[in-house]
């Protein structure tokens, strides 16, 4: 489901991040490279990702 998510969240234009495996498993990679990155960006990154977890597996968001 994370390879889902991150291309929703790209194809969305809420944010660009990446993957990579941790212990075999796929996680989201964020890479914060830029130095006007704030809170508020991380909040709207993770809510969003929440969102879009919850439309593709018919859950609700909480």
């Amino acid at each position: 489901m994370n390879e889902d998510i991150v291309i929703e969240l790209q194809e969305r234009g809420i944010a660009a991040p990446s993957t990579t495996r941790l212990n075999e498993k796929l996680a989201i990679r964020v890479n914060l490279t830029n130095h006007r990155t704030s809170h508020n960006d991380l909040d709207l990154l993770l809510a969003e990702a929440g969102k879009i977890g919850c439309e593709l597996t018919g859950k609700q968001f909480t």
